[in-house]
């Protein structure tokens, strides 16, 4: 369903699982990749910023200032928040005060830790920041995007832009997978999985994909055939997470991304259209509410996890210990998001007052 701010609510369902995949990874549920998860949301902020910016391309001018302000613009409802469990985690790692630890904690904050190809810069501190950091990077270049595929005309050319694109991730996937490439530790991991350079193809996917459902055409297919469409989704969704299993270690730079990003364009398309039963099962409150306040617990929740991981009596046997984390983990990070939603919500009034 549409609403008439242009949201789409069954995107806040996929959004939702996304971040349970992640979460579920970050407990110690070994099937789940959080790969996957943030496939599924580069690829939905493409095709959310499509579906928002496209019609008005032609009106949008690019600019690097411009171009800045609208990537701090996108950042800044959550920049208050990250600082905060920037200090959480900093406190957590016993506040080093190395040489080292300050230069981590500066990038940190300045949120340019993606561009670091150590694993100890990215994933310094709050592990997930570097998500972060990476959008803001991706915002930067968004607009610019957003203005090539606003030129095109025919759903050909879009079609071509895609699989080119496509191809240059794969390409590029395929040669630092069997290229070894001596800088970082982990160079084919960081450049597939954090490095926004390379994102924004995921990015632009999205985008494309936002330009199809725009100008696609009315379609009839019953809710049964939309039901099959679904469950087979769902099982390609298994069979990659799968592979990745199978491919973590092998070809890194062709897991963490280039084999997730068809998937989650078909779930983006699926969950935007929503006429099946899969998806209408899925569409409940709970899910939504976890949507709503995905952005929030996101960056809250593996403090908490962490120190879950490392602090909760090992006496208790798994899987008992892992559903214990998960749910004091959860019900932590929930409960600082609408800690956030009420404290705005009170400054959005007293700024209208």
């Amino acid at each position: 369903m549409v609403k008439k701010s242009g949201r789409i609510d069954e995107l806040q369902i996929l959004r939702a699982i996304a971040f349970l995949e992640i979460f579920l990874g970050h407990c110690g549920v070994s099937i789940f990749t959080g790969a996957f998860g943030v496939s599924v949301f580069v690829v939905l902020m493409g095709f959310c910023m499509a579906i928002s910016y496209l019609p008005k391309a032609d009106s949008i001018k690019i600019s690097l200032t411009g171009n800045v302000k609208f990537a701090l613009s996108k950042v800044k409802k959550l920049y208050g928040l990250h600082l905060v469990m920037l200090g959480f985690a900093y406190w957590f790692a016993k506040m080093p005060t190395s040489i080292e630890a300050l230069k981590r904690m500066i990038l940190d904050v300045l949120l340019v830790q993606s561009l670091s190809p150590y694993s100890d810069v990215f994933f310094s501190y709050n592990g997930v920041a570097w998500y972060l950091s990476t959008y803001l990077f991706i915002c930067l270049f968004a607009l610019c995007i957003i203005k090539i595929f606003g030129k095109c005309k025919k759903k050909q050319t879009v079609i071509f832009m895609s699989l080119m694109i496509y191809g240059v991730m794969v390409a590029l996937g395929y040669l630092v997978s069997r290229k070894p490439i001596a800088i970082g530790d982990v160079f084919a991991c960081w450049f597939t999985y954090i490095f926004p350079g390379y994102r924004l193809l995921d990015f632009s996917l999205g985008v494309a994909l936002g330009w199809m459902y725009l100008h696609r055409s009315e379609f009839n297919v019953g809710k049964y055939m939309m039901t099959l469409w679904e469950i087979m989704i769902a099982v390609l969704t298994v069979v990659a997470i799968l592979l990745f299993h199978k491919m973590d270690g092998v070809y890194d730079g062709l897991c963490y991304n280039a084999l997730f990003a068809p998937i989650s364009m078909l779930l983006v398309i699926t969950f935007a259209c929503s006429r099946g039963m899969l998806v209408k099962i899925f569409n409940n409150p709970i899910l939504r509410w976890i949507g709503d306040i995905s952005g929030y617990t996101f960056l809250i929740h593996q403090i908490p996890v962490r120190w879950l991981r490392i602090y909760f009596p090992r006496t208790i046997e798994d899987p008992i210990r892992v559903i214990c984390i998960i749910l004091i983990g959860f019900a932590v990070a929930a409960v600082g998001a609408e800690m956030i939603r009420f404290l705005q919500k009170c400054r959005q009034k007293k700024a209208k007052a």
